[in-house]
């Protein structure tokens, strides 16, 4: 534990609420209102989330969260991302980490597993996912693992 913030350090979000009232999707782009994290925010978001992979080394990292966190007006999610599959590679000699975010491109999901809250994709998607359990990411169901190729060949 040598190097690494207390959790007073990690934990307090002192930071401004955003404005109320609004298009509340809107926010998730960090418009109409939202309250734009501090650089020492985002650094402590980084620097707590580099701490559990550290400390538990999960396959599966659970974003709820557009995107990658705080994107674009940090770049933490994208170094958590990179750390993340790094450790993956170094310890399984491949990829074996898995990443979950929301609203994802065509070309974000080449790296990461959408998931669609609550709702299903409107066609087979072209690229395979991986097939993640219900019980490996606490309360989310089955149906919001979509962006899942789910028709996997029979062994």
């Amino acid at each position: 534990m040598v190097g690494r913030p207390g959790p007073r350090e990690l934990y307090a979000q002192n930071h401004p609420l955003s404005q109320p009232g609004g298009d509340h999707l809107k926010k998730w782009d960090w418009a109409d209102g939202a309250s734009t994290p501090s650089k020492a925010y985002c650094e402590h978001f980084y620097k707590r989330t580099i701490s559990l992979i550290d400390d538990y080394n999960p396959d599966l990292v659970y974003f709820d969260d557009s995107v990658l966190p705080l994107w674009p007006v940090s770049d933490v999610g994208l170094r958590i991302a990179a750390h993340l599959y790094n450790r993956s590679i170094k310890k399984h000699g491949k990829l074996e980490a898995v990443l979950t975010c929301k609203s994802l491109d065509p070309q974000q999901r080449k790296c990461m597993v959408w998931d669609i809250e609550r709702g299903q994709s409107h066609a087979i998607e072209p690229l395979p996912g991986k097939q993640i359990p219900a019980s490996a990411v606490g309360t989310t169901t089955r149906a919001s693992m979509t962006g899942i190729n789910t028709n996997q060949p029979k062994r």
